[in-house]
C-alpha cells in the first residue's frame, strides 16, 4: 500500500492570492489536484498557521482546488479574461501597450495576501486542521513549489516526526550557477531553499537531467552527494493538448511569442536587436513581437524605454497578467514562440507551444535539450544572427516552415497522467 501524502499548500494558497498562475504555480496545483483526486492511500494539505502548522483533509483541500481554479479562470475557454482585453486595445493601438505597472511586491506585501487566501482552507467545519504531530505515520511530505524550503523554522515540526519522509521538487539552481543573472536577494533565498533540502530531504524531484547535475553539485558541497535526485519530464496541462482556437483579435496581424517573467536570464535583448534589424528590412510588414509575462520590475522598464528608443512601439507589444486559456490561445495563433533564455531548469512555454501545434525556437542550452528535444528551432544565446534566420524561416509559409511544423506535429507529448506514473515509481521508493 502506498504511504500517505502530507502536501505543502503554501504555493497554491499565495498563487490563489495572486490572481492568475506562473508555469510553477500550475505544476504545483497539477500535483495537487492529480494527488488529492488519484493517490490511493490519504492525503493531506499542509500549512503554516498563527496557530502552528497544521493540515487538512483531501476533502477540503480538494473543495479549495475548486476555489483557486475559479480565482485563476482555469476551466474558462470563453475568453472572460480583463487582461487579453487591454491586450486587444494594445493590438489595435500601439501605445496602449505601455500600460500602467503596479510595484513589485515585497515580502511585506505577501502576509496580507496569505491571510486572505488562508480562507480558502480554514473557512467551514473545523476552523484551524489539526496538529502536523498527529499525521499519519510513515507518510511522505511533498513540497514541490519552493516556497515551504526558504524559511527552515516551518519545518522544523519533522523533528518531531522522524517516520516523515520529505521529498522536494528542486526546479533548478540557476541562482547558483548564473549569479550574475538574479538578485542578491534571489541568491540569499535559494542557498536556504538548498540548505533545507540537503538537512531534510529523502529524496529530490527535478525537471530534467541538465538541473539535476547542477542539483548534485550543490548537494554535494552541502555534504550529501548520495542523496537521490529524479529526473521527471514536466507534463503539458491538458488545455494545451486539446484543440485550442487562436485569438482573433491577435491573430489578425502575424506574430512571435515570447512567455514569462522579464528578467536578465530570459535574454530578451537578443529578440530586441533581432526585431531592430527586421523592421530595418521590412518596415511596416514585420511581424509584431508579443512579450507576454510579469513586468512589475525595473527590467522591464528599462526593456520598455529600449523598445521605445529603438523605434519599434508599433512592432512590440508587452502584456501581462493573462490567464492560461488566453495565453493558450495566443501560443495556438503564433508563428512561433521563442525563447532565447541563457538559464533554464525546464522551459514550459516552448513544450506548451508545441503541444497546440506551434513552433518554437529555443536558446542552445542543456535544459532545453533535454526539454524540448528535436522538435524545436535552437539558436545561440547571442547569435543575433541566427535568430533573425529562425524567425526568418517561421515568419511565412513555404516549405522550411512546413517541415519544422511536420516535426512538431509528430512529438509525443508528457501528459499528467504520464508524469504522475513516473513519479509514482519515485516515491514508492523513498527509504
Amino acid at each position: 500500500m502506498p504511504r500517505p501524502i502530507a502536501f505543502n499548500l503554501v504555493r497554491t494558497v499565495l498563487g490563489a492570492a495572486n490572481g492568475v498562475p506562473r508555469g510553477i504555480d500550475r505544476i504545483d496545483f497539477g500535483y495537487l489536484r492529480n494527488l488529492f483526486e488519484s493517490w490511493p492511500a490519504d492525503c493531506v494539505g499542509v500549512l503554516p498557521t498563527p496557530w502552528g502548522t497544521r493540515f487538512f483533509s483531501r476533502e477540503r483541500v480538494l473543495r479549495g482546488c475548486e476555489v483557486v481554479a475559479a480565482i485563476w479562470k482555469e476551466n474558462d475557454r470563453g475568453g472572460d479574461d480583463p487582461a487579453l482585453e487591454r491586450l486587444h486595445a494594445a493590438w489595435t493601438s500601439p501605445l496602449a501597450s505601455q500600460l500602467p505597472r503596479r510595484a513589485a511586491k515585497t515580502v511585506l506585501d505577501e502576509i496580507p495576501d496569505y491571510l486572505r487566501a488562508l480562507r480558502l482552507f480554514l473557512s467551514g467545519g473545523p476552523r484551524i486542521g489539526r496538529s502536523v504531530d498527529r499525521l499519519s505515520p510513515g507518510a511522505l511530505y511533498l513540497d514541490i513549489g519552493h516556497r515551504g524550503l526558504s524559511r527552515p523554522a516551518a519545518l522544523d515540526w519533522l523533528d518531531r516526526r522522524p517516520d516523515v519522509a520529505p521529498v522536494f521538487m528542486i526546479h533548478d539552481v540557476i541562482p547558483m550557477e548564473f549569479p550574475d543573472l538574479v538578485s542578491p536577494a534571489r541568491r540569499a533565498t535559494h542557498r536556504t531553499v538548498m540548505d533545507t533540502t540537503a538537512q531534510r530531504a529523502k529524496a529530490v524531484l527535478t525537471p530534467t537531467a541538465a538541473a539535476a547535475a547542477g542539483i548534485r553539485e550543490e548537494l554535494a558541497r552541502r555534504g550529501k552527494p548520495d542523496l537521490p535526485v529524479h529526473p521527471v519530464t514536466l507534463p503539458v496541462d491538458d488545455l494545451f493538448l486539446g484543440p485550442v482556437e487562436p485569438d482573433p483579435v491577435i491573430a489578425a496581424r502575424p506574430y512571435f511569442l515570447v512567455c514569462g517573467a522579464v528578467e536578465p536570464r530570459k535574454n530578451h535583448a537578443v529578440l530586441i536587436e533581432a526585431w531592430t534589424r527586421l523592421a530595418a528590412e521590412a518596415g511596416a510588414a514585420v511581424p509584431r513581437l508579443l512579450i507576454v509575462g510579469a513586468a512589475d520590475n525595473a527590467i522591464a522598464g528599462k526593456l520598455r524605454a529600449e523598445v521605445e528608443r529603438r523605434g519599434l512601439a508599433d512592432h512590440v507589444v508587452f502584456a501581462s497578467g493573462l490567464t492560461s486559456p488566453s495565453i493558450a490561445r495566443l501560443m495556438a495563433g503564433a508563428r512561433a514562440l521563442l525563447m532565447p533564455s541563457l538559464a533554464e531548469g525546464f522551459g514550459l512555454p516552448p513544450v506548451e507551444a508545441m503541444a497546440v501545434g506551434t513552433p518554437a525556437v529555443v536558446s542552445d542550452i542543456p535544459a532545453h535539450r533535454d526539454s524540448a528535444g528535436d522538435a524545436a528551432i535552437y539558436a545561440a544565446t547571442g547569435d543575433v544572427d541566427a535568430w533573425v534566420e529562425a524567425i526568418g524561416r517561421l515568419a511565412a509559409d513555404g516549405p522550411a516552415r512546413e517541415e519544422v511544423v511536420r516535426r512538431v506535429r509528430d512529438r509525443v507529448h508528457v501528459d499528467w497522467r504520464a508524469h504522475m506514473d513516473a513519479v509514482r515509481e519515485v516515491l514508492v521508493r523513498v527509504g
